[in-house]
């Protein structure tokens, strides 16, 4: 038996500005980042402010991350936010 293939992602972790729901910055990074990266966000908690962020069908690279920490850098929405380093994700997503 052969073991799974890893999962290449990261991990964000994000907290809102004061009066944001999640839900609009979730919205916000679908449509603004994720989507023309062919990436997908899958929540890890039960409020969504984890989640963990894969290429869909395939691997994301740094250059990804990249562009998700500029964006989240210049970003209203968002009072913090940690992204991980690039790692599987396989076991979190």
């Amino acid at each position: 038996m052969s073991a799974a293939c890893p999962v290449f992602g990261l991990i964000l972790r994000v907290e809102t500005a004061p009066g944001v729901d999640l839900e609009a910055f979730r919205r916000a990074l679908r449509t603004e980042v994720l989507q023309s990266r062919g990436l997908v966000a899958t929540a890890l908690d039960a409020c969504g402010s984890a989640m963990a962020i894969i290429g869909d069908g395939f691997q994301a690279s740094d250059a990804d991350r990249e562009v998700i920490v500029a964006w989240l850098s210049g970003q209203p929405l968002v009072a913090t936010f940690e992204v991980s380093q690039l790692g599987d994700v396989g076991h979190a997503a």
